[in-house]
């Protein structure tokens, strides 16, 4: 009986874990999404604009393109993110 009690347990638990990491799986996915959406979204003037204020802001004559991509992917990611969290907080309560 106790053995039987024990399997359930580890059971319940394996189950349970996977069940968070699909869920985080789903999370981190719809994130990714929308974070796609947020800098696809972006024009090349956007772009060219928000490069030319690093550079002014930073007094530079020139700036790492790549650079810049990657900083802006990330401001999309962490923007989505922050929707996700706000749009999944309002259905929680």
């Amino acid at each position: 009986m106790l053995h039987r009690a024990v399997e359930n347990g580890y059971e319940n638990a394996y189950c349970n874990m996977m069940k968070h990491s699909e869920m985080q799986d789903a999370k981190e996915a719809e994130i990714k999404a929308q974070s796609n959406k947020l800098y696809d979204k972006l024009s090349d003037s956007d772009y060219l604009e928000i490069e030319e204020k690093i550079m002014k802001a930073f007094g530079w004559d020139d700036v790492d393109t790549d650079s810049v991509q990657k900083a802006l992917k990330l401001i999309c990611y962490e923007k989505a993110e922050f929707i996700f969290n706000e749009k999944n907080k309002k259905s929680f309560y």
